[in-house]
């Protein structure tokens, strides 16, 4: 066999070991990088056979030998995975690639091309262990967490917490976490991926899941965006934690502090909130409002006879008919005690604010059914108005308290404006 100066010159300059054979496995050829890769010098591998090289004969070589194969068939095969052993005997990963070569139509022999991926598998394998490490952190994750498709919201990867078993084909998050067949689109379930998109930023939402057993549960959305190498969003990672019991803590104690615990209408601090806001509305639109300080007639005889239980089911009821009887602009809030407090907002003249009290006599005078009893009670209402009594929420609440007790001492169930003008005979009173 004879090689020219240039197939010399290409063979002596590439970075993979070349071996040439002929049809008995001898070597007639090596170049710099095979000794480089087996440590044998052309001196030593030229006349020797390949197995004495960088293979090791076994039983079934006949049988199998690449190279033999290669000539037998008269085809090349291409990148065949196998060990290469070095002359110190090291053992090393190599890729083989085997053409067989002609003189006058008859195969004589064989190139063969051995390149090291040692270092390549290593790599490999090392990838692959991190990947291996990182989905078992994700499935060991107890939030759902997925890899989604910028362009069409498509779910490429979820762990354990998002999707159970296999994800279905096509899958797309809004059908997976939301149940729904179009994206999320509406200003109280708006869309995580959305944002990020348009802003290319991390964006944080609060959304309605659905669990495994398609129950609706809280979750606090976390969008990140994936890029390329141009910078264009390509995929988005999302996590989601399920807020269900924060948010119902956050309820309860938003509760505890703006509602009352027993009959579950606002409480004092709230009714003061409400009020400046009404107020500040009132001046804005130009209107009237009207402030009702109510307090129930003997309620402390009820506790006294019957016992504190029985008054607070009949504060109860008090507080139920009083928030039945409002229009949704208006507030009722209990101060404390039996005292209870009525926002109108807004009201086109004190007129509309006595009807309105007489008709709060009225459902407070109608008898309670508590238990095997029925209890009888009336009230007492002062009311105040915005803006003539006043502009700021404590004076018209004193106000309003100042007329509720000129009520009280002219007689039981009956109301009083705190500006005499308006408490003419042709108001009902009771």
């Amino acid at each position: 066999m004879k090689f020219t100066h240039i197939h010399k010159a290409i063979l002596d300059c590439m970075s993979e070991a070349v071996y040439v054979v002929d049809r008995n496995m001898k070597i007639l050829y090596t170049n710099p990088a095979a000794g480089e890769l087996t440590e044998y010098s052309p001196e030593e591998a030229i006349g020797a056979e390949c197995h004495e090289i960088f293979c090791e004969k076994s039983f079934r070589c006949d049988e199998v030998c690449p190279p033999q194969k290669a000539m037998r068939e008269m085809l090349p095969m291409l990148h065949r995975e196998a060990e290469t052993k070095a002359k110190s005997g090291t053992v090393k990963q190599t890729q083989i690639s085997i053409s067989p070569f002609f003189e006058n139509s008859e195969c004589v022999g064989a190139v063969i091309v051995i390149k090291d991926i040692t270092e390549l598998k290593k790599a490999e394998e090392q990838i692959k262990h991190q990947n291996n490490f990182l989905t078992t952190v994700i499935d060991s994750l107890p939030h759902p967490f997925s890899v989604i498709d910028a362009d069409n919201y498509r779910v490429q990867m979820a762990n354990a917490a998002a999707h159970e078993g296999s994800l279905p084909e096509d899958a797309t998050c809004y059908e997976l976490s939301h149940g729904r067949t179009q994206p999320c689109s509406s200003e109280d379930h708006p869309c995580p991926m959305e944002y990020v998109k348009r802003s290319g930023r991390s964006v944080t939402v609060e959304h309605v899941h659905m669990d495994a057993e398609g129950n609706k549960r809280d979750f606090e959305v976390h969008c990140h965006p994936i890029v390329d190498d141009s910078g264009k969003i390509v995929q988005i990672i999302e996590y989601s934690v399920d807020i269900s019991e924060r948010k119902f803590f956050e309820e309860h104690l938003e509760r505890m502090a703006f509602f009352d615990t027993l009959t579950g209408i606002p409480n004092r601090t709230l009714f003061f909130d409400r009020l400046a806001h009404s107020i500040s509305l009132a001046k804005r639109n130009r209107q009237m409002l009207a402030l009702l300080f109510i307090d129930l007639d003997r309620f402390k005889s009820v506790n006294d006879n019957f016992g504190h239980d029985t008054g607070d089911l009949l504060l109860k009821e008090v507080a139920a008919r009083l928030k039945n009887c409002l229009r949704q602009s208006d507030t009722v809030a209990r101060m404390g005690g039996d005292e209870f407090t009525v926002i109108l907002a807004p009201v086109s003249e004190p007129r509309d604010a006595g009807i309105f009290a007489h008709k709060i006599l009225q459902i407070i005078s109608e008898p309670f059914p508590l238990g095997s009893k029925k209890f009888l009670v009336s009230a007492s209402i002062g009311i105040s108005l915005y803006p003539e009594d006043g502009d700021a929420a404590g004076t018209l609440l004193q106000k309003a308290d100042m007329a509720m007790y000129r009520a009280k001492e002219r007689r039981n169930n009956v109301y009083r404006f705190y500006a005499d003008t308006y408490n003419i005979k042709d108001l009902p009173e009771e």
